[in-house]
């Protein structure tokens, strides 16, 4: 009976340092993964960072009020470009839905957009069919 307990002592033991190497490997892995996403992170961000090198003697004399404001300036203007640009692409956007619905009036709803911009097909717009009904009407 001894060897019996002594034989589910060590294959639960051994499960268990199954579990705890295979949350282990699983831990690695994780701290490996936000490694790198804080070398991304931090490599998009060093650009912005300046350096800090001593100023002249001049540049002690500045306050930091005026430091604030000329940076308050930049992020006025940097915010209304984007607002520009943002407006840009929305106003650039409706015209891309207005061009497609009258893409679609034109060559059908069934037509395939990358085979009319290869010339492979030989779709023809709905005023050039009606005009050549037309001139077979008329003849």
């Amino acid at each position: 009976m001894a060897g019996d307990s002594a034989a589910t002592k060590i294959v639960a033991l051994s499960k268990k340092v199954r579990e705890l190497s295979s949350q282990l490997e699983l831990e690695r892995t994780r701290v490996q993964q936000l490694k790198n996403k804080a070398t991304v992170f931090s490599s998009e961000v060093s650009p912005y960072i300046q350096k800090e090198k001593p100023f002249p003697h001049q540049d002690h004399q500045r306050s930091p009020q005026t430091d604030k404001k000329a940076l308050n300036e930049k992020l006025q203007q940097a915010q209304s470009k984007a607002a520009e640009y943002r407006n840009q692409c929305e106003m650039l956007k409706k015209d891309i839905k207005i061009a497609q619905k009258i893409l679609i009036s034109e060559v059908g709803e069934g037509a395939n957009f990358q085979s009319l911009l290869n010339n492979c097909s030989n779709a023809r717009g709905r005023a050039q069919q009606i005009q050549s009904l037309q001139n077979k009407v008329s003849i």
